[in-house]
């Protein structure tokens, strides 16, 4: 590959920084809401499917504290992202305790101001995938945790369209995936792992399989072209056997290491010729 042209560094990849969706990835830092609901003490339950239940799972994993316990119904968390999912409905309308709701209206919109419940406004017009900083953020002002934007804003102008691959390791990690480089995160880090599914799946409507880092070079054994993509909580490493993509960057946030993959999976669509979807794929 060294010896050919990077094709997403042709001139109409470099200019996509003002279109759907790189216009939402390039605003990731500037859209971490806070929910300032009041104050409460006991635990609390959140309630979210698809995109929100993803984004829910990632809190909860690595930013929660590890000995923090969600399996008590003191309060709830609801979020759905229309405002008009079934189920989350459903559980919010059988509610009898306090609860916060984050959505974009509708049904969920009305239900909690009958019930009395705190409620959050999600932006419209942005499909609810690209909506993790929003809800990231309300649930991390929720537990009243602070994260720290810096190393983002440091990261997204070195993975935006306008920057050549040999420096942008979302575009390097984009020809990894092309080239069905095996994809691993660490055990502690399942909620990347069903991100990248999830991104994948409604960006281009295919998807690939993800390995643990401990395991991935078993599934390496005799695939002597096979690459290989490991993350954990603060790097990425690409390590290519043709020796063309090899790269490591250290020293990460997960805030950062989400937004570089979500670029990247733009990017693998557009090596693939595939036209992105925007609708939202999942009923949140």
């Amino acid at each position: 590959m060294a010896d050919e042209p990077y094709e997403l560094d042709e001139e109409f990849v470099m200019q996509m920084e003002d279109s759907p969706p790189f216009q939402w990835l390039m605003s990731y830092d500037e859209r971490f809401i806070t929910c300032s609901a009041k104050a409460r003490e006991g635990k609390a339950e959140i309630h979210s499917v698809g995109n929100p239940f993803t984004v829910s799972r990632i809190f909860v994993e690595t930013f929660l504290n590890k000995s923090f316990d969600i399996s008590s119904k003191s309060y709830g968390i609801f979020i759905t992202v229309s405002g008009e999912n079934q189920e989350i409905l459903s559980k919010l309308k059988d509610h009898s305790g306090e609860a916060i709701v984050v959505s974009q209206g509708g049904n969920a919109k009305r239900l909690a101001r009958e019930k009395g419940f705190d409620f959050f406004s999600l932006p419209k017009g942005i499909p609810s995938r690209f909506l993790f900083p929003e809800i990231l953020g309300c649930l991390a002002s929720i537990f009243s945790i602070n994260i720290p934007l810096n190393k983002l804003k440091q990261t997204l102008p070195t993975i935006s369209p306008s920057t050549p691959t040999e420096n942008n390791v979302s575009k390097l990690l984009a020809y990894g995936m092309s080239r069905d480089f095996m994809i691993s995160v660490d055990r502690n880090l399942m909620g990347i792992g069903r991100r990248i599914q999830d991104m994948m799946l409604q960006t281009m409507n295919k998807s690939s399989p993800i390995y643990w880092n401990d395991q991935v070079d078993l599934f390496l054994q005799n695939k002597k072209d096979n690459g290989k993509i490991v993350i954990n909580d603060s790097s990425i490493l690409l390590v290519d056997p043709l020796d063309k993509l090899n790269y490591k960057l250290k020293d990460l946030d997960l805030i950062s290491i989400i937004t570089i993959l979500d670029f990247a999976i733009n990017y693998y669509a557009i090596l693939s010729k595939t036209d992105i979807v925007f609708m939202d794929v999942f009923k949140d």
